[in-house]
C-alpha cells in the first residue's frame, strides 16, 4: 500500500509541469512600402528618398500566442519611429483581434500623440497610423514571418 501511495504521489508531482503555460512566438520582419502624409483631408505620398532612415528601415514584431489562443505583442520596434521613449513594460495587449486583423496602440508618454498599428492577418500588410498636434499620416509595411537564426 505504501508503494502504491508513493507511486501515486510521485506521478502527481511529475504531472504538474505538464500544465505549464507555453507561449508560441512568431517573429515578423516588416519592410517599408510607402509613406502617406495627411494634410486636411488630402493624402500626399512621399517618395522613399525624401524620408529619414528611421522610417524606411526594416522593423520587427514578435507576437506571442498563448494556449487559449490569446495573442499578445511581446516585442516591437515600432515605437522607435517617432520617439526615443521605450516603455518599461514591453508586452502590449492588442485592442482588437478578429479573423482579418490585429490592432494595437503603441504606449506613449504624451496623451496628445496617438499611434495605432494594424496587422492584416491574411496578407501580412501592416499599417502604422500616427496622429499628433503637428503631424498626421500613415506608413505601410509588408511583414513576413522569419525564424530566429540563433
Amino acid at each position: 500500500m505504501k508503494k502504491l501511495l508513493s507511486i501515486l504521489a510521485l506521478s502527481l508531482f511529475m504531472s504538474g509541469s505538464a500544465y505549464a503555460e507555453t507561449i508560441k512566438k512568431i517573429h515578423f520582419i516588416c519592410s517599408f512600402d510607402k509613406f502617406i502624409n495627411i494634410v486636411a483631408f488630402d493624402e500626399i505620398p512621399k517618395p522613399k528618398d525624401e524620408l529619414p532612415t528611421v522610417i524606411t528601415n526594416d522593423r520587427f514584431l514578435i507576437l506571442g500566442i498563448k494556449p487559449n489562443d490569446d495573442i499578445i505583442v511581446l516585442e516591437t520596434s515600432f515605437w522607435i519611429i517617432s520617439s526615443t521613449f521605450e516603455p518599461k513594460e514591453r508586452i502590449i495587449i492588442p485592442s482588437q483581434i478578429n479573423d482579418k486583423e490585429i490592432k494595437f496602440k503603441i504606449p506613449r508618454l504624451s496623451e496628445n500623440v496617438n499611434q495605432v498599428v494594424t496587422l492584416n492577418r491574411r496578407s501580412g500588410k501592416l499599417e502604422y497610423a500616427f496622429k499628433s498636434p503637428v503631424d498626421h499620416g500613415k506608413i505601410f509595411y509588408t511583414c513576413s514571418i522569419k525564424e530566429k537564426l540563433f
